[in-house]
Order: structure tokens, then sequence, then C-alpha cells
């Protein structure tokens, strides 16, 4: 059984820009916006996740993409510190 999937819109709040990603990924985002200290998880994606419009991919695999690698870069830092 596919995967149900969730869009949300991840542009400014009157935007036309919307993106659907596997339910799994939407809670990550959200619990990462929360551990990193952003007050939502838009201003999170915005700054974090999409730091330049893809040309080469769809975006839906663009952010799946840079979401792992922020991901990974999230947990070296823990693993690092102290």
């Amino acid at each position: 059984m596919p995967k149900k999937r969730l869009m949300r819109q991840i542009g400014p709040e009157n935007s036309r820009i919307f993106l659907r990603l596997e339910r799994e990924y939407w809670r990550a985002v959200d619990i990462l916006a929360s551990e990193d200290g952003w007050s939502n998880w838009r201003e999170f994606f915005c700054m974090q996740i999409i730091t330049r419009e893809p040309k080469d991919m769809p975006l839906a695999s663009f952010v799946k993409r840079a979401f792992i690698t922020y991901l990974l870069k999230f947990f070296d830092m823990r693993r690092s510190a102290p």
C-alpha cells in the first residue's frame, strides 16, 4: 500500500508554492524545527532546507536530499558535542 503524502504550503503565507511529501518527512521537519529553536516549521524549512532553488531536479527530490544532508549534519554536531 502506498504511503500517504501530505501537502504543505512551503512559500510565504500567501504563496502558491506547495510540496507533497510523506508524513514522516513533515513530522521530522516539525521536530527538527522545534529542536533547533525555530518558531515555526516554515522558517526552519526555508532557512535550513531550501537554501537555493533547485534547477536540475524536481522540488520534492531536491528537498528530500537537502533534508537528509541537514539531518546528517545535525546528528554529527550532536554526536561531537561534549
